[in-house]
């Protein structure tokens, strides 16, 4: 029998239809996965584009694995994973950089992270903040809580306006490139704020990021953020860092000020407590008489008081008693004296009424 003729292998074109998703010799490849670094060191990363140029080694049955990309930011190709391609543009909230030319220090998806962690859980967005920025690694301690809550404030009220990850991570890189804009690396004690970055300057910058986002006009502008959202936000960028620019400038420049004072304070032994020893007991004169009446032995002695000789010598706490019970009785007789001479009054009345 004669042998059999071994089947061609399909071309790159089939092989390419096979496995869907629109690829083409030739045609758009989009990198829509996380950054990664290949093993020759060259580090791709999230919306690179590239041009689609041949396949690499095959899998079992023809299963297209790795392919070879020519990216725009490389002048090699580079063999990467097909699966890890689309031909579609990577999702914004994965990019983090932007055609403007704005860098996201955070994605649309670590902005949707911290906010996944509830509205009210400030410690642990701040502890994800600090992470995602490296702050620790960047800041000393005082300045480091102050960037970190300027930048949770921003995002706490991006959410509050109802603004979608993607747009609050642009707000957040807006802000943050004003912070890079008032730092200076030559900044000491004697710096006086008109040599460093001015707010007028800082806030024409700002304008022009906020509007390079609110128009549909790629590459150089995207129509990331509505007319109204530009506004609200431009309003709360104005009475919260330009309001207070120089104070975020002073405390983004210097560490906080620690200043340590000792003291060694003289404090006197106490005196030795009296000899129980040579004590005597006190005798008390006045009896507790029990309640007559309903009424105690107090009120009795406010009606008779006992002739001065017989209390004999009173002590201070006991005069000044003796003294309210007295002015208490005086009132007592005034105004009793007062519903005397009203009913008096009254019943005069009606006697006159009466004969009439």
């Amino acid at each position: 029998m004669p042998p059999k003729k071994q089947e061609e292998p399909p071309t790159p074109e089939e092989l390419l239809l096979r496995h869907g998703g629109g690829f083409t010799i030739g045609g758009e490849a989009n990198w829509v996965q996380l950054t990664k670094q290949l093993e020759n060191g060259v580090e791709i990363k999230p919306g690179m584009k590239g041009t689609l140029e041949a396949l690499g080694d095959l899998a079992e049955e023809f299963a297209i694995d790795l392919v070879s990309v020519k990216f725009e930011d490389f002048e090699e190709p580079q063999l990467v994973p097909l699966a890890s391609l689309s031909i579609n543009p990577c999702p914004f909230d994965m990019l983090d950089t932007l055609s403007t030319g704005l860098k996201l220090p955070l994605r649309g998806m670590d902005v949707e992270k911290i906010w996944g962690l509830g509205d009210g859980s400030f410690e642990k967005q701040s502890e994800v903040i600090m992470q995602l920025l490296g702050l620790k690694e960047r800041y000393g301690t005082g300045r480091r809580e102050i960037v970190c809550d300027f930048h949770l404030y921003n995002l706490v009220h991006a959410k509050s306006l109802c603004l979608t990850p993607v747009q609050g991570a642009v707000f957040h890189a807006i802000m943050d490139e004003m912070l890079t804009m008032m730092r200076s690396v030559t900044a000491s004690p004697d710096t006086r704020p008109e040599d460093m970055c001015t707010a007028e300057k800082c806030f024409q910058r700002f304008q022009q990021l906020i509007l390079a986002h609110s128009r549909q006009d790629p590459p150089g502008r995207l129509g990331i953020l509505r007319d109204s959202e530009v506004k609200l936000l431009t309003d709360f960028a104005s009475v919260t860092l330009f309001k207070h620019y120089l104070l975020y400038q002073y405390c983004i420049n210097f560490d906080r000020e620690i200043e340590t004072l000792r003291f060694n304070p003289h404090l006197e032994r106490p005196c030795a407590p009296p000899d129980l020893a040579l004590g005597t007991l006190k005798k008390i004169d006045r009896q507790k008489q029990a309640p007559v009446n309903g009424h105690d032995a107090a009120e009795l002695n406010q009606e008779a008081p006992a002739a001065p000789e017989d209390q004999g010598e009173l002590s201070e706490e006991e005069k000044i008693e003796q003294l309210v019970l007295e002015k208490l009785r005086e009132t007592e007789e005034k105004l009793q004296a007062r519903l005397d001479q009203r009913e008096a009054d009254f019943m005069q009345k009606v006697d006159q009424g009466k004969k009439k």
